[in-house]
């Protein structure tokens, strides 16, 4: 996506929300406008499609656009905003641009089913979601630069857009409604989304080879693959990990890091759809890994951790985006259930109880490693303030 000096456009799709929510349809609006002058014309293998760009860069005094990769995430995102514009201000300029968005996850969608009908890819690649379009470098003289689809890479990511657009679009055109995407090919609302609840609901039998390397890693990949350009096989579709050091997810190694908010952009994406009842799987258990997870303080994550779980030594950065996509999950339904090992957190203001199961005894450290308390037994209670952070616990078994 990019290095250095560069800004994301997706944080504007919340900012236009809330001030929605709180009546400012003014400054709303003027987020809005910006947000649409990111959308262009591609082509997509001919077809003029609508796309956004996600990312903008430094260069010469001004934000310069990549258009190197279209994320879908952003599409679904950008989509819901648009449509949440129209609903408030009734201007067709953004239910077409809400529309524009729709039809090209939609494309995306519609893509993976066109190739399965051609066997050139799996059956359980139905309903999963490419992590974005990309640029060929060339030109399609009257319509636009040529796009295609990231073919053998999907991820997860995209989930809580979709179901953010895909909620918004029915109540404001319907469920049943046809549409068309670019391509031509018809779909409704409630087509694709059975289609991405019944591919969230076989997750679980679908092969997780992280898993199989180290045990501890999330139950809920980051992304599946096909390691092979001709995969009509199920067994070359597996789940696998973000690899930050080479962005290709099949290498398994020190440098291989958990994914942080966007596992858990696709996570709330998944109880959402729940909700909304086209998901009926226990998505709800793929938060529990988050609640495993080493912790700066009670649901305040670092920023991103290693192949075991464990927060890295160089990045010990305290982000508020896990906090918030927590608390989102919460806002879908998810009723918070006791975690799994290795440890337990219950709170009563600003009263803290740790239960690490199987200790003798559990030791409080203070920032520079001091003990300020002990308890007997596997569970310590103690009251937090803010000079105590950042606080560990330690076990003895």
């Amino acid at each position: 996506m990019g290095t250095g000096n560069y800004i994301e456009t997706h944080p504007a799709v919340w900012y236009i929300d809330v001030l929605l929510r709180l009546g400012d349809t003014e400054t709303a609006t003027k987020l809005a406008e910006w947000l649409r002058s990111t959308l262009f014309q591609a082509s997509f293998y001919g077809t003029p499609i609508t796309l956004s760009y996600a990312v903008y860069h430094a260069q010469s005094g001004s934000w310069v656009p990549r258009d190197d990769t279209i994320l879908l995430r952003n599409l679904a995102i950008n989509g819901w905003a648009f449509y949440r514009m129209y609903r408030a201000t009734e201007l067709e300029v953004y239910r077409d641009a809400g529309r524009a968005m729709m039809n090209s996850v939609a494309l995306a969608l519609n893509n993976v089913e066109a190739r399965i009908s051609r066997n050139e890819i799996a059956p359980e690649a139905s309903g999963l979601i490419y992590q974005a379009y990309f640029s060929l470098g060339t030109e399609t003289p009257g319509v636009g630069p040529n796009y295609a689809l990231t073919w053998n890479r999907f991820t997860i990511e995209s989930l809580l857009g979709f179901s953010l657009l895909m909620e918004e679009a029915k109540d404001i055109e319907g469920e049943e409604t046809p549409f068309y995407d670019p391509v031509g090919t018809e779909y409704t609302i409630r087509l694709l989304l059975d289609r991405v609840g019944r591919a969230i609901d076989r997750y679980p039998e679908m092969n997780w080879r992280m898993r199989d390397v180290v045990p501890s890693a999330p139950y809920m990949p980051f992304q599946f693959v096909f390691q092979q350009a001709y995969a009509r096989f199920s067994e070359y579709l597996i789940g696998v990990n973000f690899d930050w050091t080479g962005e290709s997810g099949t290498t398994f190694g020190s440098n291989t890091w958990w994914v942080g908010d966007l596992e858990l952009w696709g996570i709330v994406g998944m109880l959402a759809l729940k909700r909304m009842g086209y998901v009926s799987s226990d998505v709800e258990s793929y938060l529990w890994d988050w609640l495993r997870l080493e912790m700066y303080q009670p649901y305040v994550w670092y920023d991103r951790y290693n192949i075991n779980g464990e927060a890295l030594l160089h990045d010990r950065s305290v982000p508020i985006t896990f906090t918030a996509l927590y608390g989102l999950a919460l806002l879908q339904g998810y009723s918070p259930v006791r975690p799994p090992a290795p440890y337990r957190i219950t709170m009563d203001e600003h009263r803290y109880s740790v239960t690490i199961p199987g200790a003798r005894k559990l030791f409080l450290l203070d920032k520079n490693g001091n003990v300020i308390d002990s308890s007997n037994g596997d569970t310590i209670t103690f009251y937090y303030n803010p000079s105590l952070a950042p606080f560990s616990i330690i076990k003895q078994v």
